[in-house]
This record gives structure tokens, C-alpha cells and sequence, in this order.
């Protein structure tokens, strides 16, 4: 008697569970409800001094311009070179290639390449 109770009670849950889906509940309608609006990362997400810098530059290639201002290495005990050419060393500061490698984009964004 006790097994006839247990699946006539999955039984029932089993049609509830049917009646949430076809009453609203869809998949479509749960995914409307979770989405995080792309328009406006900031929004979303507390971006980085460095982050933002690296966006700028990204932004000012795509546009056609010349990135503009002197970058240095944050620890001068260090040295950054790409296949592109650029590199920096020590205390140097130079200004930005025309179009930055996505290696060196990484670098500004993870910080290793500040502004000067």
C-alpha cells in the first residue's frame, strides 16, 4: 500500500510540475527574466583604471586614430617586447604603436603597461 501512495504522489507531483510549465513558466520566459543588459558593461561590471585605458586605446584604433599618450612598464625590473616590434625596458616611456598588438592591449588591461 505504502508503494501505491509514493507514486501516486510522484504521479501528482509529475503533473504539477506540467501544469508550471504550460501555465507561464516556460524555458523562453525563465531566460527573459535572467538576462543582464549588454548595452552598457559599466553598468554591470566595476571596470579597472587600467581596463578602461586598454577600452580607450581599443576604441581609438577602430575609430582610425593614433592612440595617444606615453606608456612605461608599472615595475621598471621588468621588460615587455611583442612580435609587432614595440618593446619597453626599464624607465622607458613611449608612445603607442598605430594598432597594439592583442598582446599588448592585455598588458595595459592587466596593468604590467601603465600610462606615464
Amino acid at each position: 500500500m505504502a508503494g501505491k501512495k509514493n507514486q501516486n504522489e510522484e504521479i501528482q507531483t509529475q503533473e504539477q510540475g506540467q501544469a508550471q510549465v504550460q501555465g507561464g513558466n516556460s524555458a523562453e520566459t525563465i531566460a527573459d527574466a535572467n538576462v543582464v543588459s549588454n548595452k552598457n558593461p559599466e553598468q554591470n561590471v566595476k571596470l579597472t583604471e587600467a581596463e578602461l585605458d586598454a577600452i580607450e586605446i581599443q576604441e581609438q584604433v577602430t575609430a582610425g586614430n593614433q592612440p595617444s599618450g606615453k606608456y612605461k612598464l608599472k615595475d621598471p625590473d621588468t621588460q615587455y617586447a611583442d612580435a609587432s616590434g614595440f618593446t619597453l625596458a626599464e624607465d622607458q616611456e613611449k608612445e603607442l604603436p598605430e594598432d597594439p598588438s592583442p598582446e599588448l592591449l592585455a598588458r595595459i588591461r592587466s596593468g604590467f603597461i601603465v600610462k606615464a
